[in-house]
Formats: structure tokens, sequence, C-alpha cells
């Protein structure tokens, strides 16, 4: 069903208004939602960035996130206060809200830092040995002292106030998660969980300041995904017999949220 989007005209300010029903905004298929990109910069995204759907979204959501000058006053002040001139990972816990979806497992502090150190330790194979440096973003503040305690090698960039405020819905959470994703979009590398919408945001802006940003980003549950992107199609370029699946067969990945958690379902397709 296609859905109207109902603006007083006689409303002066440039604020866009969101429906209430989701569900239904969600499940539209509009010809300009990915992957649908436009023709004239078509065959240099698809030659230049190897995911060029995160690319795309990436500059509309810098866009739509271009601070106010109070937002861009706190975040310069924030950005003053760590020297991004040498290496930094932007590590995100998602506690929080999180709670409440169905069959969640929460991943530990440990699993994350795993991947940190991966990194670190691959980066000191073409590079000087480097200060373990991290930005720790959460919505649990527990998870801030956490990795305070075991991980005390490490230089921790945090907010606690941030963390504290985020399960809110007052200005101070909504400032925050700016400030988060901001400071996330900043660093060299990130390890998050992409059924967050805070991990693809940082993913998507990556993409903005970096360009090909698809090698900036570990996440350690779901891959990066579009609510507006029904499905992706794929070709096998290997063959692997235990499941059943040949060289040159297509693959369809499809995007499918239920009770709030994203999961992915593949399945072959003739």
């Amino acid at each position: 069903a296609t859905v109207t989007i109902q603006v007083d005209p006689d409303d002066p300010t440039r604020i866009v208004e969101i429906p209430a029903d989701w569900g239904a905004l969600q499940h539209t298929n509009q010809p300009y939602y990915l992957p649908a990109v436009p023709t004239v910069l078509a065959d240099r995204m698809f030659s230049l960035i190897r995911d060029p759907d995160a690319w795309w979204v990436g500059q509309m959501v810098a866009y739509l996130m271009r601070p106010s000058e109070m937002v861009r006053q706190v975040l310069s002040e924030s950005e003053t206060n760590i020297d991004f001139s040498y290496p930094v990972v932007g590590v995100h816990v998602r506690r929080g809200d999180k709670r409440g979806e169905n069959g969640i497992e929460f991943l530990s502090l440990e699993v994350y830092m795993e991947q940190v150190e991966l990194w670190f330790t691959q980066y000191e194979m073409y590079h000087p040995p480097t200060e373990r440096r991290i930005y720790l973003a959460s919505d649990e503040p527990q998870i801030l002292e956490e990795c305070h305690e075991k991980y005390p090698q490490y230089t921790i960039y945090d907010n606690l106030n941030i963390s504290i405020e985020a399960t809110g819905y007052t200005e101070a959470s909504r400032i925050g998660i700016l400030h988060d994703v901001h400071m996330l979009s900043l660093t060299d590398y990130v390890v998050c969980t992409m059924s967050s919408n805070i991990g693809c945001l940082a993913y998507e802006l990556l993409h903005f300041k970096h360009g090909d940003a698809s090698g900036m980003v570990h996440s350690l549950d779901s891959p990066w995904w579009f609510v507006w992107r029904h499905n992706i199609l794929l070709e096998s370029v290997v063959e692997n017999t235990a499941l059943n699946l040949r060289n040159g067969d297509r693959l369809e990945i499809q995007n499918i949220q239920h009770s709030m958690q994203l999961r992915n379902k593949y399945k072959k397709t003739d």
C-alpha cells in the first residue's frame, strides 16, 4: 500500500513530519529505494566503492545530520580531547532498550575487545608499536566501568553522562546519541553490532568521511542493512557441496525485522 505523508502547507518550518505508523512506512516499496542510485554516479560508485549502497546512504545521512551551532560546539569541544592523529578504535556496546527484545543474548565486553586488539595487532604489522586507545560508547554505564577495570592498559575515552542519559527520551539523550555517532565516525575502526542503528549510522558516516569504509567496521552480529531495502541479490563465486552451493548460483538476502530484532534469512533462488 502507498503511504501518504501529510504536511501542513501553512507550516513554514523546514521539518519533515514522520508518520506514526512505522510499520506501514517500512513495508512500502518505492523505485528510489536501494539499490537505486543516480545514474550519473553509478559507474564511478561501483568501480571505487565496495559497498556502494552504504556509501550512498552515508551521503544522505551526513546531510540530514548537519549539526546546529549548539551541537557543533559540543562536538568540537569533545574532539579537542582526543588526538585523532594517532589510531583510535571506536567501540559501541548496545544494552539499554535491547533488553526487551525477544531472543537477545548480550555479547560480553571481551568479545568486543578481542576484535579491538586484533586490529591493533594487524596495524602494528606495518606501523611502529602504538598506544592502545579506544572511544567507548554504550547506553549501559556499567560497561564503561567494566572496561576501565578490565583493560587498564588501554586509554579509554568515554562520557559517563551520555551513557546515563542514553535510554531516556530527552534533549540530552538525543544530543548524546549525536555525539557518540559523530565520535565513532572519526575513529580508524569501529567494533559494534549492526543490529543496532548506532552501528549502522557510524558505518554510513565513515563512508562519508573516508570514501570506501567497507573495511573499517567489524560487526559482531548482522551485516549492514537498510530497512527500506527488502532484499539483496548476490552471485556465488565458489562452490560448497555441504550447502549445495554451486558457482554462479544466485543468493538472496532478505531483511526481516521481527520483534524489533533484525534477522537475516538466506535462500537460493533460481
